[in-house]
């Protein structure tokens, strides 16, 4: 290697390579082989330097030049997601499985090479370390059952700042919550397998205390299927039910109340108390009725 003898920085071994003699010299060839030391006034800085601290050996002047000349645009994470089939799941899910980790930067170039880290934050445990910023990873999340606390993910990496690097990070949450089962059944569900068996159950409740939220129930015109039943978690209260298609008649007073457990989604499943509301008509619907349940 040979030395710039006549730069300024020449104290500090400035360095090229000896096959560019003779030729242009681009600044990034040309390097650091001693750590540089330094101490700024309070107040002062040198482009994006200030303080005190040191610039490695092997930085590059291109690099030098950067930071004293462009102000540092700060890494970012702008996503990150795992491909769980929603952002909330029932109470009693089993999070774990093979998954697959999305997320996006700003200013890519300035995260650290393989310094992108996941973590299974709730569950205690890595799941990726020191892999590269390319905006996807496959993951295997250990086994955990989501409750109403809900799953925290959380991503990290390093950024590229002199003269001393930071972290900078993200988190992705799951929601648990309890589900709404209702619609039109031959028999009003006497038990947790009925309710759990009832043709709708894709809506969560929102947290209590939250707002008022509503489902519809959808009555059909089936003359096999004359009971009319919605489940709801213990915990919300049904304000009313309105028959939108009969004038919005307010029907609450014709759903009867019955009470008992209904299983969460584990495998091995807790009973939850819930509140289950039955109407039966004598006669088919001729046309669909909407029942508008609002809860609190």
């Amino acid at each position: 290697m040979a030395e710039y003898k006549y730069n300024p920085l020449l104290k500090k071994n400035l360095q090229i390579d000896d096959s560019t003699e003779g030729n242009p010299i681009p600044s990034s060839d040309i390097v650091i082989s001693d750590d540089i030391d330094f101490v700024l006034l309070p107040g002062n800085s040198f482009g994006n330097l200030t303080g005190s601290g040191t610039i490695a050996s092997g930085t590059s002047l291109q690099t030098l030049l950067e930071n004293a000349l462009v102000g540092y645009l700060v890494p970012t994470f702008s996503s990150f997601s795992l491909d769980y089939p929603s952002a909330t799941l029932e109470i009693g899910t089993d999070v774990g499985s093979p998954r697959t980790a999305t997320w996006g930067t700003t200013n890519p170039t300035n995260v650290a090479p393989n310094s992108v880290n996941i973590f299974n934050t709730t569950g205690s445990s890595s799941m990726v370390i020191g892999t590269g910023n390319d905006g996807t990873e496959s993951v295997t999340v250990n086994s955990g059952i989501i409750t109403s606390a809900g799953w925290v993910f959380t991503i990290i990496a390093t950024n590229t700042a002199l003269p001393v690097p930071s972290t900078f990070q993200r988190t992705y949450s799951l929601a648990g919550r309890y589900r709404y089962f209702h619609g039109a059944v031959a028999t009003i569900p006497t038990d947790s397998a009925g309710v759990r068996a009832l043709p709708v159950n894709t809506q969560f409740a929102i947290t209590s205390g939250v707002g008022a939220d509503s489902i519809t129930l959808n009555t059909g015109i089936n003359p096999l299927l004359l009971n009319f039943t919605f489940a709801i978690p213990a915990g919300k209260t049904l304000v009313s039910v309105i028959d939108l298609d009969a004038a919005n008649a307010n029907i609450t007073g014709s759903y009867i109340l019955a009470t008992f457990d209904v299983n969460d989604a584990n495998t091995i499943p807790t009973p939850v108390a819930y509140e289950i509301y039955s109407l039966t008509v004598a006669i088919a619907y001729g046309t669909n009725h909407r029942h508008q349940i609002t809860l609190s």
